[in-house]
């Protein structure tokens, strides 16, 4: 048993943070709740059920892994196997075999096959305070391993462990460790281990600072096991916690030092959570005190895998009043991403709430609430996802289970969005002639969501500079079209002057549910479209060129009036209605020409 002051009832109600992974998947930027959310402590509903973690494999099964508190003596670990539709598989299996004291605080992780690692920390078993140990399990069967002790180091306390997991099963543990530094109260350890299990080479510290308290780790690993370790150290960036990373290739070596992560640096920067896409680009999602203008606000930060920042620190939670805590974060293949967190902002209780992501960090949509029942608190949120983009999200809720705490989950389908993609530019209606160019017409594959002066969505260039548009909108088969029409500088009568301009559609401007445009037809939204548009005057032909055969034409039209079977609207430049010398003289001074 402990001994302490603690009572019992204090700490079946203290609040423990999640542990994430997430298997490297492939997100998408639509999502339906799928059926009723679920209680993941199927059978065990007699005092606290706590600290829940989740992790998904490629196929869209999962696992959750909880504390219990169940016989009211001790906590232990247990966790939960699902199916990709939803279903338990099998029964509850206790995770720990030692079973004195308390084993609480689990990390879960899983490869792209469904094999699984759970981590916890264990009171005195390895012989002074807190130690972590784990435990592989078998995707099939539920069968496992002995557990193991993870830290080499047993003077007083490791806790807090964190797995991170590559997609052949590869591993690394990391957690915070008490009194182990010389001139530090608390520093980040890690030890890696291969797919089997055994391990590779020995703990090594992660943090670089060792000055005051390094402390709430987390981890997340890439396909190829390349891997970021996140944590708080107190008073490095000045005021308060701050959020600091390292990151390390599949060889267990540093590539980085440790960065701070955080723009804001004011009070309290806390809770930290990493998630890591296919090819190593990562996002931190953490906890800010004050910075939204209340209390704790959920701010995050994109990197490319070679640990630069993409870009500045933003803010996640949209609701700014009271606090929006405890985020969690994951990445799909290509880095679209997910956050979820406890929100203090129903019936002044908390509530569970995400916001979604594409990869290049722009918001799909709104935040949203994820919990259904909202009685009492529910808080701690854990999120993954799988290689589909469909995702699970568990969290603790107050009562919901007859009980003290119980841990409920909610499925979440995606739907894959094709990027939309640029299928005609058609320039004057179909017309051949450039000899005037007054519209070009963009059509869409598909209706796209468009900025409110359409025309934003869209440069065009020339000799003389950018030219103004005008856009009007109609959708039909097969999508949206949008006419451009020009004015101001660089035109003449509603004409382009002649020349060659560059038309660009802009991708982030173009979007559907959130994907930008795929001007380059890649498959992948985020490039611009672009094309050429080419003016010259007297090309009735449309081969941006003026020859003889547009001479014959111009002679057949000239001194022919608007009305006349013989007028071409193309060889009025001065648009007076009648092509007359001063049309001819312009033409002449065309003959021969190309742009």
């Amino acid at each position: 048993m402990i001994q302490g002051t603690d009572s019992r009832l204090q700490r079946l109600t203290m609040l423990r943070r999640p542990r994430l992974e997430t298997l490297e998947s492939r997100t998408v930027p639509t999502v339906t709740a799928v059926g009723a959310e679920f209680r993941a402590n199927v059978t065990l509903t007699t005092n606290a059920q706590t600290g829940s973690a989740v992790a998904m494999d490629s196929a869209g099964n999962f696992v959750v892994a909880f504390d219990s508190f169940h016989d009211g003596i001790d906590y232990g670990l247990y966790v939960q196997r699902y199916n990709s539709a939803g279903a338990t598989v099998g029964t509850q299996i206790k995770a720990n075999v030692y079973g004195t004291n308390d084993q609480r605080s689990p990390a879960i992780a899983m490869d792209s096959d469904g094999d699984f690692v759970v981590a916890w920390e264990s009171f005195g078993q390895d012989g002074s305070g807190y130690g972590v140990y784990a435990r592989r399990f078998d995707r099939v069967s539920g069968t496992f391993g002995a557990e193991f002790r993870v830290n080499t180091t047993t003077a007083d306390s490791q806790y807090r462990p964190t797995i991170g997991m590559s997609a052949t099963g590869a591993f690394v543990i990391a957690w915070e460790s008490f009194g182990q530094t010389d001139d530090a109260d608390a520093a980040i350890y890690m030890q890696r281990y291969d797919a089997t299990g055994v391990a590779i080479g020995s703990e090594t510290r992660v943090n670089v600072t060792t000055t005051q308290y390094q402390t709430n780790p987390t981890v997340s690993m890439d396909n190829t096991g390349d891997f970021v370790v996140a944590w708080e150290s107190y008073l490095t960036d000045g005021s308060g916690n701050g959020i600091y990373a390292r990151a390390f290739n599949s060889a267990g070596v540093a590539v980085t030092g440790e960065f701070r992560v955080n723009q804001y640096t004011t009070g309290h920067q806390q809770e930290p959570s990493v998630s890591l896409d296919a090819d190593g680009d990562f996002v931190v999602a953490w906890e800010s005190y004050g910075q939204d203008g209340s209390r704790f606000g959920v701010y995050g930060r994109r990197y490319n895998a070679a640990g630069v920042a993409q870009g500045s620190e933003f803010r996640i939670s949209t609701t700014t009043s009271l606090d929006q805590r405890s985020p969690s974060v994951s990445l799909d293949a290509t880095g679209d991403f997910v956050v979820a967190w406890s929100s203090l902002q129903e019936s002044s209780t908390y509530g569970i709430y995400g916001q979604r992501y594409v990869a290049g960090g722009a918001a799909d949509g709104g935040e949203f609430k994820i919990n259904t029942y909202t009685t009492g608190k529910q808080w701690h949120p854990a999120v993954s996802s799988d290689t589909a983009g469909n995702f699970v999200t568990v969290w603790q809720s107050e009562g919901q289970d007859g009980s003290l705490t119980g841990i409920f989950g909610q499925r979440y389908l995606a739907t894959v969005v094709v990027p939309p993609k640029v299928v005609t530019t058609v320039i004057n209606a179909g017309a051949a002639q450039r000899s005037n160019v007054t519209e070009v017409a963009v059509t869409f594959d598909k209706p796209v969501t468009l900025p409110t002066n359409v025309a934003d969505a869209f440069t065009l260039v020339g000799p003389n500079g950018s030219i103004a548009l005008t856009g009007t909108v109609t959708t039909n088969s097969p999508g949206t079209t949008v006419r451009l029409t020009f004015s101001g500088a660089g035109t003449i009568f509603g004409s382009l002057l002649d020349g060659l301009y560059t038309l660009t559609a802009v991708a982030s401007q173009i979007t559907v549910s959130g994907t930008p445009l795929d001007g380059n037809g890649d498959g992948t939204g985020g490039d611009n479209y672009t094309t050429t548009v080419p003016r010259l005057f007297g090309d009735i032909n449309g081969d941006r060129t003026v020859t003889s055969s547009d001479f014959l034409a111009f002679r057949l039209a000239f001194l022919e009036s608007s009305g006349s079977p013989n007028f071409v609207p193309g060889f009025d430049g001065n648009g007076d209605g009648v092509i007359d010398a001063a049309d001819l003289l312009a033409f002449r001074l065309n003959f021969l020409k190309t742009v």
